[in-house]
């Protein structure tokens, strides 16, 4: 394809596509994770696991399926990806398409993680969330201390050995790092079924992510100079943010393209009615855990 078609075939897709504006709020926005999976027919249980290094995270469970009483035999664990956590795994209820929610009902026990720096994950035995101290952390502190508790917790809550680990993106990552750093825990997942898991980026082509590596340097300067240390730094959740520019505004089209050509595929799959959703139930996280899948994009390693 020629530069010239490209330009043709670029410049139509974003006429189209600009025409298409998001619009309304999904019918289950404002309701919390607990009214969200009840309100579908499943029941939920609350867990606290602190970590070694003194974390308090929430997971939550669904021990079984909406026509079931007794606890499911199969325990799986579904790990979130970076500005992830559990809600994102329970979103497509509306379609009958929620991963926990099918799982739940073909006969597993599922648990739903949240990392550290997420909307259940901002608890500390000793640090504020508000200091920069809480936020000293990436992706490998997540897999050398929040996962492995998490694994260990549900395995002597319901006294078994095994579970099945389902991991997206940097629940892949997570994934890779606890195998090789710490092997042990090998025999403790049955099956790992890794989704678009996040391992080597030199093969990342979003244009931006291009552009901050190409500047990596610079961004560094700017997070030491102005202590960045929470991305982006809004309290709780971006959530108001992303929904206040993406939903009835002049800006909801360029939303849908970012989404839609994320890492530089174009796909029409996103959703627009869950789209509000999705945007709500993202939450922060530390600065260091996107420099740190950066620098991969950068090293190819």
């Amino acid at each position: 394809m020629s530069n010239s078609t490209k330009f043709v075939f670029v410049t139509c897709y974003l006429i189209v596509f600009s025409l298409q504006g998001i619009t309304g709020r999904h019918p289950d926005f404002y309701l919390s994770i607990e009214k969200l999976v009840n309100k579908y027919g499943y029941p939920m249980e609350n867990h606290e696991v602190t970590t070694e290094d003194g974390y308090i995270l929430t997971m939550f469970r669904i021990p079984h399926g909406r026509t079931g009483t007794e606890i499911n035999q199969k325990l799986v664990i579904l790990v979130h990806g970076l500005y992830g956590q559990a809600e994102h795994f329970i979103t497509n209820a509306m379609h009958n398409g929620s991963l926990a929610f099918l799982l739940a009902d073909n006969g597993y026990d599922v648990w739903l993680m949240n990392s550290r720096g997420t909307q259940h994950g901002r608890k500390h035995i000793r640090l504020d969330p508000n200091e920069s101290k809480f936020w000293n952390f990436s992706w490998h502190e997540i897999a050398m201390y929040d996962l492995p508790a998490k694994i260990d917790y549900m395995l002597q809550k319901t006294k078994k050995s095994k579970l099945h680990y389902i991991g997206h993106s940097q629940g892949g990552t997570i994934f890779y790092v606890l195998s090789a750093m710490k092997p042990e825990y090998q025999k403790k997942i049955q099956l790992a079924s890794l989704l678009s898991p996040a391992g080597y980026g030199g093969h990342i082509q979003f244009p931006l992510f291009q552009y901050f590596g190409r500047h990596f340097d610079e961004i560094m300067r700017m997070v030491e100079k102005y202590n960045i240390y929470e991305f982006p730094n809004l309290g709780n959740s971006p959530s108001e943010l992303l929904l206040n520019t993406c939903i009835d505004s002049v800006f909801s089209s360029f939303c849908l393209l970012v989404m839609r050509n994320f890492n530089g595929i174009v796909t029409p799959n996103v959703d627009l009615e869950m789209l509000p959703l999705i945007l709500r139930f993202i939450p922060t996280a530390a600065m260091k855990q996107s420099l740190h899948y950066l620098q991969g994009v950068i090293s190819g390693s």
